[in-house]
């Protein structure tokens, strides 16, 4: 029989609770582990997408994406938290670009939901957050889909109780390490910190509502400036922190108020990218495949013809 803690109803803080897992709803599953059958799927993943979580050999069927974007709708769709109409996010956005973006409304706590990838289809990983408010930087959302809607309503607050976390990251992240990236855009100016197992990165939104995408200047892409600035009264002008290099099937973003103006994090949205590793034949530091596309010889560093 497995064993759970009498003090809590879910042992292992996997969103099943204690008497679900012990009471076939649907499976008995043990309480104390997340991942009842060690095949690298959480139980609760297993559960949402199909298969048994007590059987090692039954996974589930997902694609193998390298990017997950996450949009807050946030106050957008609460004309009392400073917004007006939906900020879905349909098109092609993001610092990274990709499509098909995870929306999720003015909820302000959501159990694990299943995530889909750039392709459209479901991957691992789930998402679970908490939020005090929510809120919006600009009075109305453009309404095209795109960036705008992306940086227009937020979870506001998130140094007070709030938090989001990502579980079951499959290998397409942890073999080769991900990055995480966190926009910001607010309706005040500030230096807001979000932080990942103890690291917090500053960014610095300069002036008001409306006023923090899209960036320009010469470190600007799409719109986008990120920061990977740990001292916030050295951190540049930016709309996103990106933190590099993580390598755990999981991870939890906590805010941190900076010093200076308001300060409040209040995140858009996220992307998680994976690192890809490129196939590079000749060792010249040049993608094959980028190569190929354009008319390079993958098999010459440069030692034949100089030019590749």
């Amino acid at each position: 029989p497995y064993v759970s803690d009498p003090n809590k109803t879910d042992t292992d803080d996997d969103s099943l609770s204690d008497d679900s897992e012990l009471a076939a709803n649907p499976f008995v599953t043990d309480p104390s582990k997340k991942d009842t059958d060690g095949d690298s799927f959480a139980d609760a993943a297993e559960i949402l997408l199909g298969s048994d979580p007590t059987d090692g050999q039954d996974t589930p069927e997902v694609a193998g994406d390298t990017i997950i974007s996450i949009n807050f709708e946030g106050g957008q769709l609460n004309p009392c938290c400073g917004g007006n109409g939906s900020a879905q996010v349909t098109t092609t956005a993001g610092y990274a670009p990709a499509d098909n973006w995870n929306n999720f409304a003015n909820q302000l706590e959501v159990d694990p939901q299943v995530l889909v990838g750039a392709s459209g289809s479901a991957v691992t990983a789930t998402l679970t957050y908490t939020s005090s408010n929510n809120w919006a930087s600009s009075g109305a959302a453009p309404g095209d889909g795109a960036d705008g809607d992306l940086m227009s309503g937020y979870l506001d607050n998130l140094h007070t109780g709030g938090d989001i976390t990502v579980e079951g990251l499959d290998a397409t992240f942890t073999a080769n390490g991900y990055s995480v990236i966190v926009y910001h855009s607010s309706d005040s100016a500030g230096t807001p910190g979000f932080d990942i197992d103890g690291k917090t990165l500053y960014l610095l939104q300069a002036a008001g509502a409306g006023t923090n995408y899209p960036l320009d200047g010469p470190d600007a892409v799409n719109g986008y400036i990120v920061s990977t600035a740990e001292d916030p009264a050295t951190t540049p002008g930016a709309n996103a922190v990106i933190f590099k290099d993580l390598t755990s099937s999981s991870f939890t973003i906590n805010g941190v108020q900076g010093g200076g103006g308001d300060s409040r994090p209040r995140p858009n949205g996220i992307q998680i990218v994976a690192n890809v590793p490129i196939t590079d034949g000749d060792g010249d530091g040049l993608d094959d495949e980028w190569e190929l596309a354009n008319d390079f010889d993958p098999n010459d560093n440069g030692s034949t013809d100089v030019v590749n």
